[in-house]
């Protein structure tokens, strides 16, 4: 009878040992998966950052054209004098310059938000990372280890100019 519980404890026991590695392996597996999403995140990030940069310079533009429209016929946007101006073409073209500089702010809005929520997702993912799958980390090369840190230091840099930029814009608006 004794050959006959020894099996068991050695089925007991290797069930214990594939637990394990079922384990080590899902959690391998997730570590690799939170890598993958931050590399694509980054990767995604560098993609939009061109398209916002033509997004603010075009806000920029249209923003310009209509001041200096402004500025060029001297309209007087509080008071429409129609003794003065008898067309309101003038006025009309003014406003559709600006509907433009609307335009273009919103699609330059739409663009940050995108960029600002992927930089915030990608800084929770590398909080995670460090805290849950420090060993993971810690495992592998340095060169990885080391791009892992400028990709994460790089990240976080942007985050910071954008909120700065924010900042200046919301103290602009104040005045």
């Amino acid at each position: 009878m004794d050959k006959h519980v020894e099996p068991e404890q050695t089925a007991d026991a290797d069930k214990g040992d594939t637990l394990v590695l079922e384990k080590d392996n899902a959690r391998k597996a997730a570590f690799e998966a939170l890598f993958t999403t931050f590399q694509t995140g980054f990767q995604e990030q560098k993609r939009l950052e061109p398209a916002h940069r033509t997004a603010v310079l075009s806000l920029q533009h249209a923003h310009h054209e209509a001041i200096r429209y402004q500025a060029i016929t001297r309209l007087n946007l509080q008071t429409i004098d129609l003794d003065n101006n008898p067309s309101l073409d003038q006025y009309s073209h003014f406003l559709r310059l600006e509907v433009e500089s609307i335009k273009r702010r919103s699609e330059m809005n739409r663009g940050l938000r995108k960029i600002i929520t992927l930089a915030d997702e990608m800084v929770a993912i590398e909080k995670k990372i460090r805290t849950e799958y420090g060993a993971e980390l810690d495992q592998l090369s340095t060169k990885v280890r080391q791009l892992f840190d400028e990709m994460t230091a790089l990240v976080r840099k942007r985050l910071a100019m954008i909120k700065d930029q924010c900042s200046k814009v919301m103290a602009n608006a104040r005045r």
